[in-house]
């Protein structure tokens, strides 16, 4: 049986030092990206907290920076069927500044993102310029705050409601560790008969 599908993942995540494109790389997307095509790579699944830049040397000693996600990450290989987690991530430049952006903006510190990382023709390798492919990522859901305080609210729903307050009166609910009051805290009810 010829199945052209990704592999599943015969066992738990592994952890890496920190996803990157590399963790990607397979010649048959080269190959396809050389002649034209795009390819679906993976996905990367991330709560980001922070982000750094990083100065690094290319092969041949140009100087680069990269900017280097921090938080919790998960990718998954399309074509192995890999799944690895980490706690950073090198993601191309634009995507990862994007966020990064966000982070900065958000006094919670959060973001949380989906993508699918693909393999696409270079438009610039046309020219002369650069090699014949490039790593690029598509939104699968569009990055947002990550505010665990209205995570949570989300969570509870109408378990949080704050009930209605009138001074004296005890708080009554359905719970287990709702308190009711003893007999010594209740007011004597209030009486119609008079005194003879």
């Amino acid at each position: 049986m010829n199945d052209t599908t990704a592999t599943p993942a015969n066992s738990a995540p592994m952890t890496k030092r920190a996803i990157t494109m590399a963790d990607f790389r397979n010649r048959p997307a080269i190959a396809a990206a050389m002649g034209g095509k795009t390819t679906k790579l993976g996905h990367i699944i991330g709560s980001v907290y922070g982000s750094k830049e990083v100065i690094g040397k290319l092969k041949d000693g140009t100087e680069t920076n990269s900017t280097v996600l921090t938080g919790d990450f998960e990718c998954a290989n399309f074509q192995t069927g890999e799944v690895f987690k980490s706690g950073s991530a090198y993601l191309p430049k634009y995507f990862a500044v994007q966020v990064a952006a966000q982070i900065a903006a958000s006094r919670d510190g959060g973001v949380l993102f989906a993508i699918e990382v693909v393999m696409e023709p270079n438009p610039k390798s046309k020219d002369g310029e650069g090699v014949a492919y490039q790593y690029s990522v598509v939104n699968l859901i569009p990055p947002e705050r990550n505010d665990p305080l209205e995570m949570l609210k989300a969570r509870l729903g109408k378990k949080l409601a704050i009930p209605s307050f009138v001074p004296g009166r005890a708080i009554e609910g359905k719970g287990e560790e709702a308190e009711t009051p003893s007999q010594e805290d209740e007011a004597p009810a209030p009486t119609d008969r008079k005194a003879k």
